[in-house]
């Protein structure tokens, strides 16, 4: 049974303060310990303040050995952008430290590809599909998608329980976007993609980003190839 891990709403402010820890102590015991400080004031509850301090720790900080040296990438970069590409980096870290996130920000991505709105309940039915109806998959489910009304990426319509799309957030940054795809590709576990597809991804649906060929003529991990007639970029 897969781990959902995702169990409360998460404040982007929350992220960047991760960020800003990790980048002047390495111990996991001393950033938990600074971030529920932090926290004591905006969580009252321990519980509810611990389970937001896991998914901070989680996105950042104990990550996976295969991801760390993608980790320091973004922490290095994460000065050197916009709040818009921070909040891109927050997005992909987060999609590499939580398959449910991934696939919710995957389906919310495909319904707002085909129309303005979508219903809450369309995208806990499409979860369930993929991770079983479970109550801990419905509660952090919820608590995504209302993380995602709080960073501004959608908004809630009149209606109760349907939410759009926000303003789109164009990612510029060539360094970045490269960053992002490599994230993408050991995420899941895939050794290339097809260029066609790459503008396409429904799971960064909050953001708009394009790539050249000429992209990747500097990367020392991406390259280009061909499959038959079609142009792929192999990790």
């Amino acid at each position: 049974m897969k781990k959902v891990g995702f169990a409360r709403r998460i404040k982007l402010e929350w992220l960047d303060k991760v960020v800003e820890f990790y980048k002047n102590e390495k111990d996991v015991k001393k950033i938990k310990d600074e971030l529920d400080a932090f926290l004591v004031d905006q969580v009252k509850s321990k519980v509810n303040r611990g389970k937001s301090i896991d998914v901070l720790i989680s996105s950042w900080v104990d990550v996976p050995e295969e991801f760390k040296y993608l980790r320091d990438k973004a922490v290095v970069l994460f000065d050197k952008v916009s709040e818009g590409e921070k909040k891109f980096i927050h997005w992909f870290m987060l999609i590499s430290a939580f398959p449910l996130f991934s696939d919710i920000s995957s389906v919310i991505g495909k319904l707002l590809s085909i129309q303005e709105e979508f219903k809450l309940d369309t995208v806990r039915q499409r979860i369930f599909e993929i991770w079983g109806e479970r109550s801990t998959v419905k509660f952090s489910t919820d608590k995504i998608i209302s993380s995602m009304v709080e960073w501004g990426v959608l908004s809630k319509a009149q209606k109760p329980g349907i939410y759009k799309k926000a303003n789109t957030i164009e990612i510029k940054n060539k360094e970045l976007k490269l960053l992002f795809l490599e994230v993408y590709l050991k995420s899941n576990k895939k050794s290339f993609i097809s260029y066609a597809e790459i503008d396409k991804l429904y799971v960064i649906f909050p953001f708009e980003l394009s790539f050249e060929l000429g992209d990747f003529y500097d990367s020392p991990v991406l390259n280009v190839n061909k499959m038959g007639d079609n142009t792929v970029i192999v990790i």
